[in-house]
């Protein structure tokens, strides 16, 4: 048996880029992007030789993110403007397994279910999409000498209907 677990403490990206607004015109944009604090923990069990079951799950704090702060400046000036997000904490389930044929060749599979939506209808846009998924993968692995390749195939999946809206256009 082997016990993991990780942790990643809230970090933040600076975006810069352009935004164009139809009736306002051209503006430099910036802001910085947080990524939410987030701990995994997780067990593996070997039952039999060759074969790896592993279970895990995912706590994101994603409550942290409570609004975007986005600088637009041009060259009549600056404008702050706060776009509210007002995320909820999210979970994921993880169940994997892998199977080494013989001591070349393994194969691999996966399922992921998140628990929940985490971003509110008001603030969820193309950029940043979120849905109660399940996420299936299924792979293969090839050992020769000391390196080991893996290839692997992943499809999430899932429904969510988002309104549109004043607020999510």
């Amino acid at each position: 048996v082997s016990f993991g677990v990780n942790y990643r403490s809230k970090v933040s990206v600076d975006v810069d880029g352009t935004a164009v607004f139809q009736n306002s015109g051209t503006f430099d944009s910036a802001y910085t992007l947080p990524l939410p604090t987030m701990i995994d923990g997780g067990v593996a069990f070997y039952p039999i030789q060759g074969l790896t079951l592993s279970a895990a799950y995912t706590f994101e704090n994603n409550s942290e993110v409570d609004q975007f702060d986005v600088t637009l400046t041009n060259g009549t000036g600056t404008l702050a403007a706060p776009i509210p997000q007002n995320w909820k904490d999210s979970h994921t389930i993880h169940v994997g397994g892998e199977y080494w044929i013989d001591p070349k060749f393994a194969v691999r599979a996966g399922y992921a279910r998140d628990i929940n939506d985490s971003i509110p209808d008001t603030s969820i846009n193309r950029i940043i999409g979120d849905i109660n998924a399940h996420e299936v993968s299924l792979g293969a692995a090839y050992h020769w000498t000391r390196y080991r390749f893996g290839l692997t195939w992943n499809s999430r999946f899932g429904d969510r209907e988002v309104p549109v809206t004043a607020t999510n256009p």
